[in-house]
């Protein structure tokens, strides 16, 4: 289990600002959604900007050419605990539903 700490934010932009360039050659734009607080969570940097690299990276691929790529972030609050939410969102069609499973 890790036990560092992580700043998201920094780590959010640098991975946006990363794959600007690949998602402008499509036309998208990365949009970062950020609160201006926002808690740090346990993790290793390197291993949650390939998460999120992975996601943007989809984003990309299967979004729709000349759309926007938002990541928005928020704060939950579950049973007293403090949870840090992360959306990654394109306007492409989706994954059909045979495939969801």
């Amino acid at each position: 289990m890790p036990k560092a700490r992580v700043d998201l934010r920094p780590l959010l932009h640098r991975v946006a600002e990363a794959l600007q360039l690949r998602a402008s050659e499509r036309g998208n734009r990365i949009v970062l959604a950020l609160p201006t607080a926002l808690p740090e969570v346990l993790g290793a940097d390197d291993e949650l900007a390939q998460v999120f690299q992975n996601l943007l990276d989809n984003a990309i691929k299967y979004g729709r050419p000349g759309g926007e790529i938002t990541i928005d972030a928020a704060t939950v609050i579950r049973s007293s605990a403090r949870f840090v939410s992360i959306a990654v969102r394109d306007r492409g069609e989706g994954i059909a539903r045979e495939h969801l499973s």
